[in-house]
């Protein structure tokens, strides 16, 4: 079974609980303490996991331990821009899912999706390619200008 077969399976099978529900709200929340993001990752539902892994306040220890956590909570962990600093580890991810996510983060420098660009999965490749076309357009002042002139007229 693939990695998105098994996410969809844990998906359907893992309704959270009101109390998981709960949990999660916190977590996903710009300005939970660390304190809360702390406990919240050691919930056994991995939805509140990943709502740990996608908040920017979590600490560097809780994103070292979902580092090592199932495939969806890498995969939001892949969105977090502060883990640019775990970013070899996420591009060389097993999962093709986690890389593909990593490839859609317009939050990394450069040398990263030119690495991501030579993956062994095409969607993957194809993707950090589009993400560095798009990055490298949009810091174009030429291409900016552009854009500021067409939506004045």
């Amino acid at each position: 079974m693939s990695d998105f077969d098994q996410d969809a399976v844990v998906n359907q099978e893992e309704q959270p609980s009101d109390l998981e529900n709960l949990l999660a709200l916190a977590a996903s929340h710009p300005n939970a303490s660390a304190e809360v993001l702390a406990l919240a990752a050691t919930s056994q539902s991995a939805y509140v996991r990943c709502k740990v892994a996608e908040n920017e306040r979590a600490s560097c220890d809780v994103l070292d331990e979902l580092m090592h956590d199932c495939t969806s909570v890498r995969v939001a962990l892949a969105r977090n821009p502060k883990a640019v600093e775990r970013v070899w580890s996420l591009a060389t991810d097993s999962s093709p899912r986690v890389r593909l996510t990593l490839a859609k983060n317009a939050n990394l420098p450069d040398h990263v999706y030119e690495a991501l660009a030579q993956d062994t999965d095409p969607q993957v490749a194809r993707q950090a390619r589009r993400t560095l076309y798009k990055i490298r357009q949009d810091n174009n002042p030429v291409v900016s200008l552009y854009h500021l002139f067409r939506r004045a007229s």
